[in-house]
């Protein structure tokens, strides 16, 4: 895995630092969407596998 910054991973995925920070930490009270997973997921270089 690559050494990557919070704002280079929040920057591929067209999030703000903030936002990833509070998915990250568990302080973002809503759900967090679908596609904004799948973004971050790209910006890792890794796929998301979703169980439903």
């Amino acid at each position: 895995m690559r050494n990557l910054r919070q704002e280079e991973v929040a920057e591929k995925a067209s999030i703000t630092p903030q936002y990833l920070s509070r998915i990250e930490n568990g302080g973002y009270s809503k759900n967090v969407s679908l596609s904004t997973l799948m973004k971050i997921a790209g910006a890792l270089d890794c796929s998301a596998i979703i169980w439903y």
